[in-house]
């Protein structure tokens, strides 16, 4: 080779391109190699063919180690995002050549396997809860594990012994099938004019042969689709369905000792279930796409697993997994749940991507709670996809859960810490622990509240403790209670239900002829608020939310202003100079429209670019709580304002029209309880089936009956 062409194709650090090696899994430097080859042999291939090839292969060497990977997709896009991508970075690298502590992170990153195993579990601990579509044969566990780490074994030519085990199960399947089919032949033998033959013989729980000449096999070809939506719904088992269904077709008349084809049983449930779920999880995958905004939430679930022992043979276990459910807004559509490796922003944050690439997504907000690990300005989940897709979101951070704050700390410092999972140690939360159908309601002063009035349809979308809340505090009000209303239970006390908190304290209140101060004190903030938000549950009705809580505060003892000033500024996120222009653009008023069109041409004019600006870090404005409007709730003059993503692809034209026409936004909520009502439908799937597949389908099977047929008390309620 010339000088001149080896001097192009070399590189100092990394060395000659080259084809992959195929006898130990690749690294990313064998990859980033081979992807350097390629590129050298045809300059004019596109990102896409290579990645394609790379994949190809890639592929090809984790088969040759019997080692299952992840789906050729997501291989596809972590190729094209951890070489291709970087692949310019790397080739510069060269320039950095006399700065080692620049050049060795690089190469370190670089010498890594690039994992793509379809199971990521501690197998080096002998612990693996993978699903078993996705586990990796336990003789192959000491070669990853060492492929992780020290890398000193290889993949060596064919393993006779192994092969020849798999051979002879393979040949031990096939006689089973021969077996069968002779069988099925001998039944047709037996009954030539039987109209409908059993041909499926997994119908069949036992076969008797001494009465193989007098049973009758029919098949029931009629499909079953309604029935397994309802047996997923209420969570009734394969066995228990088909005898109620067969004991509705005996009333019926259409199942008799003369006629039997009809009869169900539970396979035929089991395998229609598995279809319909099957059914629902691909029409989703192919409608829900070009998602805009995502809204999710999390929590540990005891999860059914599958478990291999040391014999080889599976059994089913239960283990704690994180499952993060996201959903599609405007629509609380339901687009999956995911299972990161760990709690950690990178790793959830990780799936999340990678489910916005997946479904072709062009993101513009994210909704989630406060918790820090969501909303950390630097590593948190919604951080790290602003960076990943190089533009800002709008951060619509829960409002329902930013109300619950307030009542936290306030009850914390009036009546003490909490002393357990439900309790405390003061004197009001020691009393709100009691059965309160027993306590008569007293002559209670009623108290000047603001608690709005709510429409029929909002309160049915209420459930019992919310329901139990509203009409309590228009007890208090108004200085009536039912006796429907003081005979019932204000629910369960517990430090993660802060609304039955609120429920125990009025219900304490009305029950108390002589309330102590500091029990006034504490009923008087948190209600208001909550029917407030979910009445006006809109994103561009967050800072008119946020100005409505401040202006209750006024009506507060300075003590407990100051105590709630402070965390209403901690999670000020609807006060951020993006979304007030967003609700100012929405706003009916014409002047404070015109002032946001105003406030975003003249950042387009002070920025020094429009579109490709330096990703800003979400940080919270300082607040103005003498605002008079919710406009003034921040100095505009010092504060850092930035355009709305919202309207960072909106021309000049559009938003000068947005003066005399209010902008017309999704209806984006501003808080997560469409996520809430999810996350216990995954609890509940987490326990009932194995897989995140199966979890997927029982999810999408009981959300598309809940959404056909609400709710069934009656027969005008059932429907078809």
């Amino acid at each position: 080779m010339a000088e001149n062409t080896r001097s192009k194709v070399f590189h100092p650090i990394f060395g000659y391109p080259g084809p992959i090696p195929e006898n130990q899994l690749p690294t990313k430097l064998d990859l980033y190699n081979h992807y350097r080859m390629l590129r050298n042999e045809d300059s004019k291939s596109t990102r896409d063919d290579i990645a394609k090839e790379l994949t190809e292969v890639l592929v090809r060497i984790y088969n040759l180690a019997s080692i299952p990977t992840i789906s050729e997709l997501k291989i596809k896009q972590y190729i094209n995002s951890d070489i291709i991508e970087k692949a310019k970075y790397y080739g510069k690298s060269i320039q950095n050549k006399q700065q080692p502590d620049r050049i060795q992170p690089i190469i370190s990153e670089l010498n890594v396997l690039f994992d793509v195993s379809s199971c990521k579990c501690l197998i080096q601990e002998g612990k693996c809860f993978c699903s078993l579509d996705k586990k990796i044969p336990r003789r192959e566990w000491p070669f990853l594990f060492d492929q992780r780490n020290a890398r000193k074994l290889f993949i060596s030519s064919l393993d006779c012994m192994t092969t020849s085990k798999n051979f002879v199960k393979q040949k031990r399947k096939e006689a089973q099938y021969e077996r069968e089919e002779r069988e099925m032949k001998r039944l047709h033998a037996v009954q030539p004019s039987q109209e409908f033959i059993e041909c499926d013989f997994e119908e069949f729980e036992s076969f008797d042969s001494s009465t193989s000449n007098t049973h009758k096999y029919t098949r029931n070809h009629n499909q079953l689709r309604n029935l397994a939506i309802m047996c997923d719904r209420y969570q009734i088992s394969d066995r228990a369905g088909a005898a109620i269904a067969n004991a509705v077709l005996q009333d019926y008349g259409i199942i008799t000792q003369e006629e039997d084809s009809q009869i169900i049983d539970r396979n035929k449930v089991r395998r229609s279930r598995f279809s319909v779920r099957k059914e629902l999880a691909n029409e989703a995958h192919e409608t829900i796409n070009d998602i805009s905004a995502i809204y999710f939430d999390g929590r540990k679930d005891q999860t059914r697993v599958l478990v291999e022992r040391e014999d080889g043979h599976l059994h089913q276990d239960t283990a704690n997994e994180e499952h993060y459910t996201v959903l599609s807004e405007p629509g609380n559509q339901y687009v999956a749940h995911i299972t990161p490796s760990s709690g950690k922003a990178k790793d959830i944050a990780k799936e999340l991507t990678d489910l916005c690439r997946e479904r072709n997504s062009n993101l513009m907000a994210v909704g989630a709670d406060g918790a820090r690990v969501n909303t950390g300005i630097y590593n948190g989940c919604i951080r790290l996809p602003e960076l990943e897709f190089t533009k800002p979101l709008h951060w619509f951070i829960c409002q329902l859960h930013g109300n619950e704050l307030p009542l936290r700390h306030l009850f914390q410092i009036i009546d003490g810490k909490t002393s357990g999972p439900n309790s405390f140690k003061g004197v009001i939360g020691k009393e709100l622990n009691c059965d309160f159908t027993c306590k008569p309601i007293a002559a209670y002063h009623p108290l000047c509240g603001k608690t709005q009035l709510i429409d029929c349809d909002s309160l049915k979308n209420l459930n019992k403790d919310q329901k139990y809340l509203y009409n309590i505090c228009h007890a208090v009000q108004t200085g009536i209670c039912s006796s429907e209303l003081a005979s019932m239970q204000p629910g369960p006390l517990h430090h993660a239900r802060w609304t039955t908190l609120a429920n125990r304290l009025l219900r304490s209140y009305i029950s108390t002829i002589h309330p102590t101060p500091e029990l006034s004190r504490l009923v008087n903030y948190y209600a208001p608020v909550w029917f407030r938000i979910k009445s006006n549950p809109i994103c561009t009705d967050g800072p008119k939310n946020m100005f409505f809580a401040i202006s209750l505060l006024r009506d507060l003892p300075e003590s407990d202003q100051e105590v709630i000033c402070d965390v209403i500024q901690r999670n000020s996120y609807f006060c951020h100079p993006e979304n007030l222009l967003l609700s100012m653009l929405a706003d009916n008023d014409e002047q404070i429209r015109q002032k946001a069109v105003k406030t975003i041409l003249d950042i387009r004019i002070n920025s020094s670019s429009f579109r490709p600006i330096e990703i800003r870090p979400f940080n919270l404005p300082s607040i103005r709580f003498t605002a008079e409007t919710y406009v003034d709730m921040i100095d505009w003059e010092t504060s850092f304002i930035t355009e709305p993503p919202f309207t960072r692809y909106l021309s000049k034209e559009v938003l000068i029209n947005c003066v005399r026409t209010p902008l017309e936004i999704p209806a984006y909520p501003c808080h997560t309880q469409a996520v809430e009502r999810t996350i216990q439908l995954v609890t509940k799937s987490s326990c009932s089936v194995t897989g995140e597949d199966a979890r997927h389908g029982l999810i999408l099977s009981t959300l598309t009956s809940r959404e056909k047929m609400p709710a069934f008390e009656s027969k005008k309620d059932y429907a078809c």
